[in-house]
């Protein structure tokens, strides 16, 4: 009844940390619905349908659909953070792989506006810590197959993730050769972000899109920031079916 999607995608990134030499990932992508829970990674959530409604990353389930009002519950998998080829942070640890649960509200305003608020937990204590998030979308319409999605976003996490993923602990700060840092909860960046989807058929989309970031609060005040500005470029193709 909701459809499926298989598709990959190319993404290349240059994040806050490491390295000034983008990634180049490939990404494959899906989205399926097994009962009341839906699976899906990467941007499958979003471009299995061309319409505003949308489901969040990982397993999924709504708890609520209302007048343009959702409200769903999501587990999905953490990756961590390893850095690598930087003999500065040689003593500091990789912040650890977890699961987190997460709660989301959305609510799509008119055909162009929507707003959106959620919030994840580590669910399995590896110092993941709570995070929050929230974003104002819109929808500018090309045509009946083709549109743009502009978002802004920002985003941020308590004490606890915040010091696992930008804290320096005395050791690995000694190491680097700068000062210990343990930052309190705040804010963690604001990103900009323009997504095209454009359907060849009633099946094959091809999509694309470019994130600009930029770290803020206490996070921006860490030794492991390399930089304060960051971006991201995707390119991909999809087939959807069970309509």
């Amino acid at each position: 009844e909701e459809g499926y999607l298989i598709g990959a995608s190319v993404a290349s990134a240059i994040g806050f940390i490491g390295s000034a030499k983008a990634n180049v990932d490939f990404k494959p992508m899906f989205s399926f619905q097994l009962g009341p829970v839906r699976v899906s990674r990467s941007r499958a959530n979003t471009l299995l349908h061309s319409g505003r409604k949308a489901y969040e990353t990982g397993l999924s389930t709504d708890l609520l659909r209302h007048e343009g009002f959702s409200l769903g519950a999501s587990l999905r998998w953490d990756n961590g953070r390893h850095i690598e080829h930087d003999p500065r942070w040689a003593d500091l640890e990789d912040v650890p792989s977890t699961a987190r649960v997460r709660l989301s509200a959305r609510w799509t305003m008119t055909p162009h506006w929507t707003v959106s608020l959620s919030g994840d937990k580590d669910v399995m204590g590896r110092g993941g810590g709570v995070r929050v998030n929230t974003s104002v979308g819109y929808r500018h319409v090309l045509s009946e197959r083709t549109f743009w999605d502009f978002t802004l976003s920002a985003g941020g996490g308590n004490r606890t993730f915040m010091g696992t993923t930008y804290g320096v602990p005395a050791l690995a700060a000694a190491t680097a050769g700068v000062d210990a840092y343990a930052p309190g909860g705040g804010l963690e960046s604001i990103q900009l972000g323009a997504d095209l989807a454009h359907s060849l058929s009633r099946h094959w989309v091809l999509f694309g899109g470019v994130t600009l970031g930029r770290i803020a609060g206490p996070a921006r005040n860490s030794p492991l920031i390399d930089r304060v500005s960051t971006w991201g470029a995707t390119l991909g193709l999809a087939w959807r079916g069970g309509f």
